[in-house]
């Protein structure tokens, strides 16, 4: 699996990410999904990011017995699907799919979206 934490890590920097707000990822249909997201969330974004990645880069589906019989590949499949892990999607948008321009899997994680999940849920079985 491809992780790509362009958005976060710019949010996390302290930087703007409306550079972004034309991205594939904030157009769903013919409207934008973009809000500007809060700037005092660093710390919890940071800590919902490392449990993510630390649960994807070993990525073993809770129900593999099922994933084994219905996608027979799996395992070489996740090598070209990208993770996008960013922040400022407006809610309900804490997880979706979609393609790129170039046919590409991508499956998008909005942290900000995430945090109603921390001490409720673990974050990894969620993810």
């Amino acid at each position: 699996m491809i992780i790509n934490t362009v958005i976060v890590d710019t949010y996390l920097n302290g930087e703007d990410i409306s550079k972004y707000s034309s991205l594939f990822i904030y157009r769903q249909a013919d409207r934008s999904i973009f809000q500007e997201p809060e700037k005092d969330k660093a710390e919890v974004v940071s800590k919902i990011k490392d449990e993510i990645i630390n649960h994807v880069k070993d990525f073993i589906p809770c129900n593999k017995k099922i994933w084994d019989t219905l996608f027979k590949d799996w395992q070489n499949d996740l090598d070209d699907i990208i993770l996008d892990l960013v922040v400022g999607c407006k809610e309900p948008n804490d997880a979706f799919v979609l393609k790129d321009l170039n046919g590409r899997h991508h499956m998008v994680f909005d942290l900000l979206c995430w945090e109603k999940y921390v001490g409720k849920i673990s974050l990894s079985k969620l993810s």
